[in-house]
C-alpha cells in the first residue's frame, strides 16, 4: 500500500501548492495581473512553487536546513491544501460546471487534446525510471534531504548541474512523494495550455482552432520524455512561457505604472527561479528583460524607470546572486563565470564534461528539431509542429519584426553557445504557438495550413500510441509496492543490481561504483565521473584517483557480461583483495523505451578494496 500512499502524497503536494500560489497572489495583489494572460486557476500551482522556491532557496544555501525541515514544510503545504479545500469547493465546482458545456461538441482536435492530457497526467504520476533522474536529479535531492545542502564533492560531475529544481525535489523525497518530482511538469503543462486558452479567447478564435493550438504543444514528442522525468526543465519552461506571454501583450493593454511594476515583479521572480534551475534559461531572461526595459523607458518617466531598475537589482541580489556566491566559495572560482557555464571549469577535466554536454546530439542537429534520425530518438524531438514557424515568416501580424527578431536571436545565440538537444528550444517553440493565436484565423483555410494540420493530427496519434505504451507499462507501479518493484526492475536501469547491493553490503560502508542509478543506493558511495571524461594518460589522473583514495572506500562494484575490472580506461584489478559477493544475472540495460532495451543479463561482483595501494594500483586498460 505504500506506493499508492506515495502517489496520494504527490497529488496532495501539488494541490497544496495551488493554494500556496493563490495565497501569494492575494498577498501581492497579483490575481488581476494573472488574469491578463490566463484564468488564474491554471497558474496558481506554478506561482506557488515559484514564490516558495524564490523565498527559501537563498536561506537553504546558508546550510541551516535539515531533514526535519524538508518533511515539516512538505506536510505543511499538504495541510494548507486540505484545510483550504472546503472553502474553495464551490469555486472548483463552478469552474468545472461552466466549462463542461464546451465539451459537448465533439471534434477530432478536442478528442486528441483530452486524450493526451489524460495520458500525460498518468505518465507524470508513474514511478520515475529515467536515467538522468535516477543519476542526479533524484540522487542530489536525496543528498539534500539528508544533509541540508548541495554536495561540493569534486568527483560528482553531474551533481554540479543541480540547482533549485533538485531543492524542490528534496521536499518530495522527504515524504517519499517521488511522483511529485514529475507531476510538477504536468502542472507546468496545464499552465501553458491555460495561457493558450486565454490568448485564443482574446483573439476570438473558433474552438476547433483553439484546440489545434493546444495540440501543437501536446503532440510534441519530447514532452513524453520531459513530463515523465524528474528533470527540472519542463516546469521551468512553463515559467519562461508565462513571462513571454506578458511580452506579447505588454504594449497593447492600458495599464498604469502600478500594474507595470507588478508585472515586472512577477515575471522576474518566475524567470529567476527558472535560471536557478537551469542556466540555459538565462538567454530568455535577458531577452525578455531587455524588451521590458526598452518598452518601459519609452512609456514612463525617468523616476518610474529608476524604480524599475531598483526593483530589478533587488530581485537579482536576492534571487540570483546567492547561488553564484555559494558556487564561487565552494569551488574557488569567480562568481561571474557561473553566468556563462554552470560548471566549475577551473577544476581539472570539467572542461571535457562541458564539451560533452554542449556537443550532445550535435551530429543530429538541426534535423532532430523536426524528426528523429532513429526511431529510438522519437522522444527527443520537438516534432513537425516546429514547421509552424514558417507561417510567421510568410504572413503579416502585429509586432512581426519584434517577435521574429526574438525568435531568430534566441535560435542563433543558443545554437552558438548552447546544447544542440531539441528540448532546449521548447520555450521559443511555445512562444511561436502563442504568436500563432494572432494568425490562425487568417491562415486556417490556406491549403498549406490544412496540410500542416493533418501532419499534426498524425503526429498526435503517434504520441498517443507511445504514451499509452508508457502508461500501461509504468503507471501500475504507482498502485502498490509489488507492482512498483516489478516496474522498476523492468524499466529502471540498474535497479535490480543496486537492490542486491543494498542487501549484501554493511550499512556503514563506502563503495566505489560507476553505475548512474545512484538514487537507489542506501549505502555511501563514491563517484567515478572524472574517469569517464579523461584517458589514462591524462595529467589529471592522479588528482582524481587521490580524491577517491581520500574518501577511504571499502568495496568496489563491477558488472558486465564478461569479467572486467575496468572503469573506462582505468583498470582496478590490482586494487582489490578478494571477492565479497557475486550475483549472477544481476540485471540488464533497462530503459523506458522498448526499442532501446537489450534483455542481455549481466553479472555483478563486489570486491574488497585495498585503498592503501591507491593510486599506484590503477593500471591502463
Amino acid at each position: 500500500m505504500s506506493a499508492i500512499l506515495d502517489l496520494c502524497l504527490s497529488i496532495l503536494l501539488g494541490y497544496g501548492f495551488y493554494f500556496v500560489g493563490k495565497l501569494f497572489a492575494s498577498i501581492f495583489r497579483l490575481t488581476n495581473i494573472i488574469k491578463y494572460i490566463s484564468n488564474p486557476i491554471y497558474q496558481y500551482p506554478i506561482i506557488g512553487i515559484s514564490f516558495f522556491l524564490f523565498i527559501l532557496f537563498p536561506f537553504f544555501l546558508l546550510g541551516i536546513f535539515n531533514k526535519s525541515f524538508f518533511k515539516f514544510f512538505s506536510y505543511l503545504i499538504i495541510i494548507i491544501g486540505l484545510l483550504s479545500f472546503p472553502t474553495r469547493y464551490n469555486n472548483f465546482y463552478n469552474f468545472i460546471y461552466k466549462n463542461k458545456k464546451k465539451f459537448k461538441k465533439i471534434t477530432l482536435a478536442k478528442v486528441l487534446v483530452i486524450t493526451l492530457i489524460f495520458l500525460y497526467l498518468l505518465i507524470s504520476l508513474s514511478p520515475v525510471t529515467s536515467a538522468d533522474s535516477l543519476s542526479y536529479h533524484l540522487a542530489v535531492a536525496k543528498f539534500i534531504n539528508k544533509n541540508g545542502i548541495f554536495s561540493n564533492d569534486q568527483l560528482d560531475f553531474e551533481g554540479k548541474l543541480a540547482g533549485i529544481g533538485e531543492f524542490l525535489n528534496a521536499f518530495a523525497i522527504s515524504i517519499n512523494a517521488e511522483q511529485f518530482t514529475s507531476f510538477v511538469n504536468f502542472l507546468g503543462l496545464i499552465a501553458i495550455l491555460g495561457i493558450i486558452n486565454k490568448f485564443s479567447y482574446r483573439q476570438k478564435i473558433k474552438e476547433d482552432s483553439k484546440f489545434f493550438l493546444m495540440l501543437l504543444v501536446l503532440s510534441c514528442p519530447s514532452l513524453i520524455f520531459l513530463i515523465s522525468s524528474s528533470k527540472p526543465q519542463f516546469l521551468y519552461i512553463s515559467l519562461v512561457f508565462f513571462s513571454y506571454s506578458f511580452l506579447v501583450i505588454i504594449s497593447s493593454i492600458k495599464i498604469n505604472y502600478k500594474y507595470v511594476l507588478k508585472i515586472f515583479f512577477l515575471v522576474n521572480i518566475l524567470l529567476l527561479v527558472a535560471v536557478n534551475a537551469k542556466l540555459s534559461f538565462l538567454l530568455s531572461f535577458c531577452i525578455i528583460n531587455f524588451i521590458f526595459f526598452y518598452y518601459l523607458n519609452k512609456q514612463f518617466n525617468k523616476k518610474f524607470f529608476f524604480r524599475i531598475i531598483s526593483l530589478f537589482l533587488i530581485l537579482i541580489i536576492f534571487g540570483l546572486l546567492p547561488f553564484l556566491i555559494w558556487k564561487s566559495i565552494n569551488y574557488q572560482y569567480p562568481f561571474y563565470n557561473f553566468l556563462i557555464n554552470p560548471l566549475p571549469l577551473n577544476l581539472p577535466v570539467y572542461d571535457n564534461f562541458s564539451q560533452f554536454l554542449k556537443n550532445y546530439q550535435s551530429e543530429k542537429f538541426p534535423f532532430i528539431l523536426l524528426l528523429p534520425s532513429e526511431i529510438k530518438d522519437f522522444t527527443q524531438v520537438i516534432g513537425l509542429g516546429f514547421l509552424g514557424l514558417i507561417f510567421l515568416f510568410i504572413n503579416k501580424f502585429n509586432k512581426k519584426f519584434l517577435f521574429i527578431t526574438v525568435i531568430l536571436l534566441f535560435i542563433i545565440i543558443f545554437y552558438l553557445i548552447g546544447q544542440k538537444t531539441s528540448r532546449f528550444y521548447l520555450e521559443i517553440f511555445f512562444f511561436t504557438i502563442l504568436i500563432l493565436t494572432q494568425l490562425i484565423k487568417k491562415i486556417q483555410n490556406q491549403k498549406i495550413f490544412i496540410l500542416f494540420k493533418y501532419l499534426i493530427f498524425f503526429q498526435s496519434f503517434v504520441v498517443i500510441f507511445a504514451l499509452t505504451i508508457g502508461v500501461v507499462n509504468i503507471f501500475p507501479g504507482s498502485l502498490n509496492s509489488y507492482l512498483k518493484d516489478k516496474v522498476l526492475t523492468n524499466y529502471a536501469d540498474g535497479y535490480s543490481m543496486i537492490k542486491w547491493t543494498n542487501l549484501v553490503l554493511p550499512k556503514d560502508t563506502k563503495i566505489i561504483i560507476n553505475h548512474r542509478s545512484k538514487f537507489f543506493l542506501n549505502v555511501n558511495y563514491i563517484h567515478t565521473d572524472p574517469l569517464g571524461y579523461m584517458n589514462y594518460n591524462s595529467i589529471h589522473k592522479n588528482y582524481y584517483l587521490n580524491k577517491i583514495k581520500d574518501q577511504n572506500p571499502s568495496f568496489i562494484l563491477f558488472y558486465g557480461t564478461k569479467v572486467s575490472f575496468n572503469y573506462g580506461e582505468f583498470n582496478f584489478e590490482d586494487c582489490i583483495s578478494k571477492l565479497f559477493a557475486k550475483k549472477e544475472n544481476a540485471g540488464f540495460d533497462a530503459t523506458r523505451n522498448p526499442l532501446n532495451t537489450k534483455n542481455i543479463m549481466y553479472d555483478a561482483y563486489i570486491y574488497y578494496f585495498n585503498n592503501s595501494k591507491m593510486p599506484n594500483c590503477v593500471k591502463s586498460n
